[in-house]
């Protein structure tokens, strides 16, 4: 079962799921929105359990849909999957470089983040930032 979590920041309880769902739309998230078929296509799924997740984003506040089914991410959506993408991009950086070879992450990356506190998450990143910035 995922875990579920409510940490400070979040809204509602969130699972890695939710997370990773929340990151994909930020990342496929055009002016048009992102519609369910396309979105279980990135993610490698079936449009169902996309739609399921996008509907449970919507209960959080973070995700509109248009009349034509495109899915968007609200204002603070938006704010909390680019701050969670910045995360995910710097642990994920930083285990790819002492586990190589170790495969996708994805799912058990997002369970962390969830696990640690923003402001230690947003620490680690600037600190990533500027070692990488010196190599």
């Amino acid at each position: 079962l995922p875990q579920k979590v409510k940490a400070p920041g979040l809204p509602g309880t969130m699972t890695s799921g939710n997370l990773r769902y929340l990151l994909a739309l930020y990342r496929l998230e055009g002016r048009q929105g992102v519609r369910s078929v396309a979105m279980a296509r990135a993610l490698g799924l079936k449009k169902p359990s996309v739609c399921r997740m996008l509907g449970n984003l919507r209960d959080l506040g973070l995700v509109d849909k248009d009349a034509y089914g495109a899915a968007f991410l609200t204002p603070a959506g938006r704010d909390l999957a680019g701050r969670y993408c910045r995360y995910y991009q710097a642990v994920d950086r930083w285990i790819q470089g002492e586990f190589p070879h170790s495969g996708d992450l994805e799912g058990p990356v997002c369970a962390l983040l969830l696990e640690l506190p923003e402001e230690s998450l947003r620490r680690f990143q600037l600190r990533e930032e500027q070692e990488g910035q010196r190599l």
